[in-house]
Formats: C-alpha cells, sequence, structure tokens
C-alpha cells in the first residue's frame, strides 16, 4: 500500500513537472514571437523612415554659393540602415537650416516702361499681324505710347459689356503675380482667373480703377495655384471707349516670368477696319 502511494505522487510530480515545462516553453515561444513581431516593426519603421529621408533628400535643392544653381545631395556610400538614416537626417537638417538662411519674399521689379524690348528674332513664315488683333499680346510689351494704338489687342466693339482675353505660357508655375499690361481706357478689367484642371480659379475679382497708361494692372495671389493658362475678364461699360491690353506676364513664386505664347479672345478689332471717327477716341 505504502508503495502505491509512493509512485502516486512520483507520478502526480512527474505530470506537474512535465505541465510547468510546456508552460515555460510555451512563455518563451510567445516571448520569441513578440520580439520577432516588434523587430519586424522597428525593420519596417528604418525602411519608412529612409524612405521619407531620400524623397526629401531628392526635392531639396540648395543654392551653391558658387554658381548661385541648386545642387542635389548625392550620397557615394551607403552605410547600414541606422547609420544611413541618421546621416540622411543630419543633411536634412542642415538644407533646412541653409534654406532658411535664404532671403525670405519675392523680389519682383516693376516694368520700366522707358527700356526698350529686345529685338525680335527674325522669323521664317510667320504672317505680320494684325492691328488690334489677339496676336498682339503675345511677347513682351511693345506698345510704347499712351492711347490706341494698333500694337495692343481690342475687342471688336467699345462698350459692349462682357469680353474676355485667354492668355497661354510655356510652362506651368506656382503663380506669385498676374501682371497685364494696359496701354489705353485702364478699368475695365472686372475679374482675372485661372484655368487649373479645365476649371476657372478666381485670383482676383472687383472694379479696377481707373487712371493713366501704359500701366501694370498687377494681381497677386497668395493661394497655391500652379497654372500656364490665365484668363482675363473685362466690363467694357466700365470706361468711355475700348479698353486695350498690350501683354501679360506671369510670375512664379521661383522667380520665373513668361510672357504670354499664346492668345484667344471674345472677340477682336482686327476683324474690321476702324473709321475716322472712331479713332479720335
Amino acid at each position: 500500500m505504502r508503495f502505491w502511494i509512493i509512485a502516486t505522487i512520483a507520478l502526480a510530480a512527474l505530470v506537474t513537472l512535465v505541465v510547468w515545462r510546456e508552460v515555460r516553453l510555451s512563455r518563451k515561444i510567445e516571448a520569441l514571437h513578440q520580439d520577432q513581431m516588434q523587430w519586424i516593426a522597428e525593420r519596417q519603421s528604418l525602411n519608412e523612415r529612409l524612405n521619407l529621408a531620400e524623397e526629401k533628400l531628392a526635392r531639396t535643392e540648395i543654392p551653391s554659393p558658387e554658381t548661385g544653381k541648386g545642387s542635389s545631395v548625392l550620397l557615394a556610400d551607403v552605410p547600414p540602415p541606422v547609420q544611413r538614416i541618421a546621416a540622411l537626417e543630419n543633411q536634412i537638417r542642415a538644407l533646412q537650416l541653409a534654406l532658411d538662411r535664404q532671403p525670405v519674399g519675392l523680389a519682383i521689379p516693376e516694368y520700366d516702361p522707358t527700356r526698350q524690348p529686345p529685338e525680335p528674332q527674325p522669323a521664317i513664315n510667320v504672317p505680320p499681324k494684325r492691328g488690334w488683333g489677339t496676336e498682339q499680346v503675345i511677347g513682351p510689351p511693345d506698345t510704347v505710347r499712351p492711347g490706341d494704338a494698333p500694337t495692343a489687342w481690342a475687342p471688336l466693339k467699345a462698350n459692349d459689356g462682357q469680353e474676355w482675353l485667354a492668355v497661354g505660357f510655356d510652362q506651368a508655375v506656382e503663380v506669385a503675380e498676374v501682371r497685364i499690361r494696359e496701354t489705353y481706357n485702364p478699368g475695365a478689367i472686372s475679374k482675372v482667373t485661372a484655368v487649373v484642371n479645365n476649371e476657372e480659379v478666381t485670383l482676383w475679382q472687383g472694379t479696377a480703377a481707373q487712371g493713366s497708361t501704359p500701366r501694370d494692372f498687377v494681381v497677386p495671389v497668395s493661394d497655391n495655384v500652379q497654372t500656364d493658362s490665365v484668363i482675363v475678364h473685362f466690363d467694357t461699360t466700365r470706361v468711355g471707349s475700348w479698353s486695350e491690353v498690350d501683354a501679360v506676364e506671369l510670375v512664379g513664386r521661383d522667380g520665373s516670368r513668361q510672357w504670354a505664347k499664346s492668345a484667344d479672345a471674345s472677340s477682336t478689332y482686327a476683324d474690321k477696319t476702324r473709321s475716322a471717327s472712331e479713332l479720335a477716341y
């Protein structure tokens, strides 16, 4: 009887030991699984930080003191991921500090009407410009005197109501300013819009003051608008005669400046010849 009691106790102790070892092994397996998941998450985080750092460097340029032009940061050696991320983030911070030291704001010189435009290059097989046609808006201004001039665009009729002038540019830019060169009867501009995704975005709308010509009607743009096409709307009943525009300039936030390369309008006085009485306006 005593033997069976001792054997039972020994068997119970053995079973308890086996169960305890299984519990310990399960806990170790669970801990290893958690460590593996944590390692995978850390590796994913490192890869995401690495990709983000490389994208920031790819988009960042810093002006070179020798040339004044932007130069991208190039990575010659590829260290291990952790050290590489730290190096990239240090370079980003250095670039950001350098960019913060650059002058803030955009210096845009005023148009100088006393300065003659550059001599145009001879064109081949290009028809002559029509007086008051939309093609007169293309390129830099060439109307040097105020008043009615065939070197600027004019609508077909005076005081006829709503008119529009659409101009296109070579490059789409984030707009800082739109500058409209008015050379006759300023004050009819009622709205200026940018074409974004085939829709008009209003840059300015209101009543423009009348004044002497030639003048630049300047529309500063504070919102983030990127475009290569601008439409100028007119209410010609606001002025006593034809409104004429010689040129339209698009100023980008990157400092770029472009004159219109194409133009279209609701109407143009090039479609008829003015009489002597009409020229008296």
